[in-house]
């Protein structure tokens, strides 16, 4: 959308914990925090869970509490008009076969809870609920991006004293331009690792119960915290 056509956010209640016999399935408290957990990316917002060329909207944001599962739901200024003026409130959810993650949200006429809703207003975030969201996906990117230099350390493909550089750059959002193309740095570091042989430069037979390290304490808190799947005596022989 354009900066004079402003997404309009509004607050939602999704979905609660309970029976449905009707799908065979109980819903827990647990069972909504997890959705919460899962939920790291927006979904679209549909019209009775049926696929549509109008874009109306996206859920970005879950939140699980007492039992029941709340949202943020942003809408264009079209579609906020558009629900006002028809009343058309009602929620449902729709959920992947497994019952982890909200696969859209969607207005209906008969919403299987009877108070799930858009409610009236602009949504106003409580910091703490943002400041949560917020938190959850660094804590996402933070995980993908020490499995992948992990991964690219026992490869061969990355020196162990690479590894924090490597991070830094992966969880980057900076952006560069080759001729009319604009691509993501921690892309591009992909592909340079990735199509590199790897380059074991060690290798030994036989191993050595007595070899040591000589890593300084902020190394090996370092290695430790970002790569405990490695000993430090393996990381120090590719060093």
């Amino acid at each position: 959308m354009e900066a004079n056509h402003p997404w309009i956010q509004r607050h939602a209640k999704l979905f609660e914990a309970g029976e449905y016999p009707d799908k065979g399935i109980t819903i827990s408290p647990d069972d909504l925090k997890r959705l919460e957990l899962n939920f790291t990316q927006k979904v679209p917002l549909l019209i009775e869970h049926a696929t549509s060329p109008l874009e109306l909207g996206f859920l970005t944001g879950v939140q699980a509490k007492s039992g029941e599962l709340f949202g943020t739901v942003e809408l264009s200024p079209e579609a906020n008009a558009l629900i006002e003026s028809n009343s058309a409130k009602s929620l449902s959810i729709g959920l992947s076969t497994d019952l982890q993650t909200i696969e859209e949200v969607s207005l209906v006429q008969e919403p299987r809870v009877t108070s799930a809703r858009i409610f009236s207003g602009r949504l106003v975030i409580e910091d703490d609920w943002k400041a949560k969201f917020l938190a959850l996906k660094e804590q996402s990117k933070s995980k993908e991006v020490k499995g992948k230099v992990a991964k690219w350390i026992e490869s061969g493909k990355l020196f162990p004293a690479q590894a924090e550089l490597a991070a830094a750059i992966l969880a980057s959002e900076g952006k560069v331009t080759f001729g009319e193309a604009t691509t993501e740095v921690a892309a591009l570091l992909e592909r340079l690792i990735e199509n590199q042989p790897s380059t074991l430069l060690f290798t030994e037979s036989v191993p050595n119960p007595e070899r040591t390290h000589d890593f300084t304490s902020d190394e090996s808190d370092f290695y430790q915290k970002y790569f405990p799947s490695l000993e430090l005596d393996q990381i120090a022989r590719r060093k």
